[in-house]
C-alpha cells in the first residue's frame, strides 16, 4: 500500500485493518499450536519414528503424546509448548540426542477419563493364563521395599516396539532379589492363584491344603541375580561425587524411581522367573558336576528311547504337568560310601496326592521285579540259539537294549513305558524263539496293554475289588471293573481324579433295562424279563455257557418227562459234562423249545437210536461188536461190570 494512501485512511480503518492482520497470526498460531499437539507431528523429527510407530501398535493409539507425557492442567499444557519447541529448534540446529529421555507422570495416568478409578479396581488377573493377582492400589499406594513406586516404574518401553507395556522383569527384580528377609515377598502364591490352573493340566487344591513349596515340584524358577555393576553408572553419570553415592541405595532408589522415571532394567541385572521344564537338551542342574549321571533315569521318565531314537515319545504322566525330579525324591538317604542321596518313598507320593498313594509305588516295583527277571530269562533262552546269525542278532540286541532301559532308567519312572518296552522284548523273544525253533512260554506283558487302553491302570495296576454301597444298595466294584474297558464309565478322568459319574437310573441303562441289584421274588419274573431283553443282558453279569443259558433262573433240573413214550431224565442228561442245556433247547428270546429230534438223540448218542427200538435186547450184542461199547457207557455208566449191564451179563 502506497505511503500516501495510508496518510488519508482514517483511523478506523487503519485499526480494521491491523484487527484482521492480528486475526490471522492467531488464526496461524492457535492453528500451528492445534497441529504440534498431535501425534503426526512428533514424528517430523526421524528420530521419532520407533516410537510412533509402537504408539500406533499399542491399546494408546487414540489417545495423544501430550495427554500422557504431561500431567492435566494448564501449566502442564505451556510447559509441553516450550518444551516442544525447544526440541524443534535442537532438531533443526543438529543438537539433539538421538536417544529421546520421557517422564510420564502418575497424574497424567490417573487423569479424569484415563484411569481414575485404577486404584480402586481391587485385585485383577494378569499373564497369559489370568492366574496371576495383581493390586494397583497396593504397590502404588504403599511402599515396595522401602520405595515409593511410579506407573511406569512396570509400565515402561523397555523393548523397542513395545509401547508402555508390562514388564514383567520389574516384577521379578522386587519380588525375587534378596529376599531372605520378607519370605512372602517371593512366595508363590503371594501373586499366582494356582486354583485358576485348570484341573486337566494338575488339581493342585491337595498341594494348598499341605502347604508344599511349589519348589519342590517345579524346581529352580528364577535365574539372575539382579544386582547392578558399577560400572552400569557409567553409562549416564561421570562425576565423581554422584559415582560417590552407589552405596547409598535409598538415594539412589528415590532418585532413579521416585523422582525420575528410570526403567530398573537400566541398572539391574535381569532376573528371569519361569517353570523349567525338564528335558533331554537343557538336561538337569546336577550335570554341572555329574555329567550324564542321570540321563538314563532322565530319559525314561520323559519317555524318549536311546536304542530307538527315532520312536515317538511316550511321556510319564507327571513329566507332562511339569514335576521335577525333588517333587518325588523327598528323603535322604545315606550312601555306602559316603555322601546322602535324595531318595523317593511312599511317604512322597502321600505328601502330594493322599495317604494311601505310596501303595502304588510299591506296585510298580512289585510289578518290574516280576516282568524284568521273565523278560532277561526269555532274551537269555534264545541267546544261543541266535548266535552267529547276523539276521536274528540285530534283533536281539534291540530287545537287550529295551530291557537296558527299563533296568538303567529304573522303571518306576515311567511305569506304562517300562511295560511297553519289556512286552516289546518279549514279543522279540518269541519271534527269535520261532525262528530258532524253540519252545518258549511268556507272559507277554499283559500291563502294558491295559496301561496303555486305560489311563487309570497306570497307578490302579489292580482295580478295587471290595462290595461298596451305592444309592443304598450294595455294589460289587471287582465285577464292575473287569466289566468295562475303561474307568471313566462311571468315574471322572485323571484330570477330575476318581469322582463318581455313575448315577443310579444308570445301573439298568447299563445292564439291558434288568433292575439292580434284582428285587425280590425276580426269579418268578425271570421269564417275562428275559424274553424282553435278551440272554445277553444277563450274560454280562452271569458269566459261562450254563450260566448264560439257564441256572440263573433254573438252579435244579426239570423233572423227568415221557417223550415219544420213553421217559426222558434231564437230570441225567445234565450231569454229563459235555451236555449243555443249550444241545437240545433254543436260547433267548426264543425260549426253551426243544431244537433236536430222533435223529440227533442217535448221532449224540453214537449211532445207537434212542429211543432204543423194540428188538434192542436181541440186537445191541452186534452192534457192541461192531462199534465197541463206548456209547453204550456214555449212558450205562461201569461198562460189563455196571449194575445196569450185569442184570444180565452177570
Amino acid at each position: 500500500m502506497a505511503e500516501g494512501t495510508l496518510r488519508k485512511m482514517s483511523w478506523a480503518k487503519r485499526l480494521q485493518i491491523i484487527a484482521i492482520a492480528v486475526a490471522v497470526l492467531a488464526a496461524v498460531f492457535f492453528g500451528f499450536l492445534e497441529y504440534t499437539q498431535r501425534p503426526q507431528f512428533c514424528v517430523t523429527c526421524h528420530y521419532m519414528e520407533p516410537y510412533y510407530q509402537s504408539w500406533q501398535q499399542s491399546s494408546h493409539n487414540q489417545v495423544s503424546c501430550l495427554k500422557c507425557h504431561y500431567p492435566p492442567g494448564f501449566k502442564s499444557v505451556i510447559r509441553a509448548k516450550i518444551v516442544a519447541i525447544s526440541q524443534v529448534v535442537q532438531y533443526v540446529t543438529k543438537t539433539y540426542g538421538t536417544k529421546p529421555w520421557a517422564e510420564v507422570e502418575d497424574a497424567a495416568c490417573l487423569r479424569s477419563g484415563c484411569h481414575e478409578t485404577r486404584l480402586l479396581a481391587g485385585t485383577v488377573p494378569f499373564g497369559p493364563d489370568g492366574t496371576i493377582r495383581f493390586d494397583h492400589s497396593h504397590h502404588l499406594k504403599d511402599l515396595k521395599r522401602g520405595k515409593q513406586l511410579r506407573c511406569t516404574s512396570c509400565h515402561a518401553q523397555i523393548v523397542q516396539g513395545q509401547h508402555l507395556t508390562v514388564t514383567p522383569s520389574t516384577c521379578f527384580l522386587c519380588h525375587f532379589k534378596s529376599v531372605s528377609w520378607q519370605q512372602d515377598l517371593s512366595r508363590c502364591q503371594t501373586c499366582h492363584d494356582v486354583t485358576k490352573i485348570p484341573a486337566n493340566r494338575f488339581d493342585h487344591r491337595h498341594i494348598l491344603a499341605n502347604k508344599v513349596d511349589c519348589k519342590r515340584c517345579h524346581g529352580d524358577i528364577t535365574r539372575g541375580t539382579g544386582e547392578v555393576p558399577r560400572q552400569h553408572c557409567l553409562s549416564c553419570h561421570n562425576e565423581a561425587d554422584r559415582l560417590a553415592k552407589y552405596e547409598d541405595l535409598d538415594l539412589v532408589h528415590s532418585t532413579h524411581v521416585t523422582k525420575h522415571k528410570v526403567e530398573c532394567s537400566e541398572c539391574h541385572i535381569e532376573i528371569t522367573h519361569s517353570i523349567r521344564k525338564v528335558s533331554l537338551a537343557e538336561g538337569l542342574n546336577c550335570r554341572d558336576c555329574h555329567s550324564g549321571t542321570h540321563e538314563n533315569q532322565l530319559r525314561l521318565y520323559v519317555g524318549a528311547s536311546a536304542v530307538e531314537p527315532h520312536r515317538s515319545p511316550e511321556p510319564s504322566p507327571m513329566y507332562q504337568v511339569n514335576v521335577h525330579c525333588v517333587g518325588c525324591h523327598t528323603s535322604e538317604r545315606e550312601l555306602a560310601e559316603g555322601g546322602k542321596v535324595r531318595a523317593t518313598t511312599p511317604e512322597s507320593c502321600d505328601t502330594c496326592h493322599s495317604p494311601g498313594y505310596g501303595q502304588i509305588l510299591q506296585g510298580w516295583r512289585a510289578l518290574l521285579a516280576q516282568r524284568l527277571p521273565e523278560t532277561e530269562r526269555a532274551l537269555a533262552a534264545v541267546t544261543p540259539a541266535v548266535k552267529g546269525r547276523a539276521e536274528l542278532q540285530e534283533s536281539l540286541k534291540l530287545a537287550l537294549g529295551k530291557v537296558d532301559e527299563v533296568k538303567a532308567g529304573h522303571g518306576v519312572h515311567n511305569i506304562g513305558f517300562a511295560m511297553a518296552l519289556l512286552a516289546e522284548a518279549q514279543n522279540e523273544a518269541l519271534k527269535l524263539a520261532k525262528a530258532a525253533g524253540l519252545k518258549l512260554e511268556v507272559s507277554g506283558v499283559p500291563e502294558a496293554q491295559v496301561m496303555k487302553a486305560n489311563e487309570c491302570r497306570l497307578c490302579h495296576l489292580e482295580p478295587p475289588t471290595a462290595t461298596l454301597s451305592f444309592a443304598g444298595k450294595p455294589f460289587p466294584h471287582g465285577p464292575h471293573a473287569r466289566a468295562v474297558e475303561q474307568c471313566t464309565a462311571c468315574h471322572t478322568p485323571r484330570s477330575d481324579h476318581g469322582k463318581t459319574t455313575l448315577k443310579p437310573e444308570d445301573c439298568a441303562r447299563c445292564h439291558g433295562g434288568v433292575e439292580m441289584p434284582h428285587p425280590a421274588g425276580f426269579r418268578r419274573q425271570a421269564k417275562a424279563t428275559l424274553e424282553r431283553v435278551g440272554v445277553a443282558a444277563c450274560a454280562t453279569c452271569h458269566k459261562g455257557e450254563r450260566a448264560e443259558a439257564c441256572q440263573p433262573c433254573h438252579t435244579t433240573a426239570p423233572a423227568d418227562k415221557e417223550v415219544d413214550g420213553v421217559r426222558f431224565s434231564h437230570a441225567k442228561h445234565l450231569s454229563h459234562p459235555e451236555v449243555r442245556c443249550v444241545a437240545c433247547h433254543s436260547a433267548w428270546p426264543d425260549h426253551g423249545r426243544v431244537t433236536v429230534g430222533k435223529a440227533q438223540c442217535t448221532a449224540c448218542h453214537g449211532g445207537v437210536a434212542m429211543p432204543h427200538p423194540g428188538d434192542w435186547a436181541e440186537t445191541h450184542p452186534a452192534f457192541a461188536r461192531e462199534n465197541g461199547v463206548d456209547s453204550c457207557e456214555k449212558c450205562h455208566a461201569g461198562g460189563m461190570s455196571g449194575e445196569f449191564c450185569g442184570a444180565c451179563h452177570g
